[in-house]
């Protein structure tokens, strides 16, 4: 896969990602709402069909984290670009039998309904732009909020969660995407990088 891998979660997720410079690679915005996303979940109480749907899953790292967490069992993870969807299959092999990669829009994807649903979406709307100048970093941070969050509707079980990161300045977006697909903000936790600095991104 030409790189060295990445360790995390004191080593128990090894990710392999593209070079620095080359593409799109995981940051501490995706461990975040994986942590967050696992609030509650873990030592096995979900049972064993549990399923999480990482959609927009890039290299995978949300969804295996979950699995590496223990906070669900089986996780379907919804890349469209090609490059990272076959890096996310490479990674998943850590969990035999537990992943299933779908190379698809978000909005496009068949995927099953799930009690648990986490999405990276991109940060900066392709209509505002700049976006970053690489080709495929643009296309993970630079698009459509909407499909995510009706996607996201769409594979929430009844009674379920969608756990989204997003920037604090676009929460007002966020929140009015989530209202017209018919999600409703539960619990919201603004991070920040020191008690002296406002708040980067907030899990909702």
């Amino acid at each position: 896969l030409g790189t060295p891998p990445t360790r995390l979660l004191g080593g128990r997720l090894v990710l392999h990602q593209p070079p620095r410079g080359a593409g799109y690679r995981v940051n501490v915005d995706a461990l975040l709402l994986a942590r967050e996303a696992a609030h509650g979940r873990g030592g096995g109480d979900q049972g064993p069909d549990s399923r999480v749907v990482d959609l927009g899953a890039g290299v995978g790292a949300v969804g295996l984290a979950l699995l590496a967490l223990g906070a669900a069992e089986r996780a379907v993870l919804v890349e469209r670009e090609p490059v990272y969807a076959t890096l996310a299959r490479a990674n998943g092999e850590a969990f035999p039998g537990r992943v299933e990669v779908v190379v698809a829009d978000a909005l496009e994807a068949s995927v099953p309904e799930a009690p648990l649903v986490v999405a990276n979406p991109p940060y900066t709307l392709a209509s505002r732009g700049p976006a970053p100048p690489e080709q495929r970093r643009a296309a993970a941070r630079s698009g459509e909020l909407d499909p995510f969050v009706r996607a996201a509707a769409r594979a929430t079980l009844a009674g379920g969660r969608a756990v989204f990161v997003y920037p604090c300045s676009e929460l007002p977006a966020l929140l009015h995407a989530a209202a017209d697909a018919g999600l409703g903000a539960r619990a919201m936790r603004f991070v920040h990088a020191s008690p002296d600095r406002p708040a980067r991104i907030v899990l909702v």
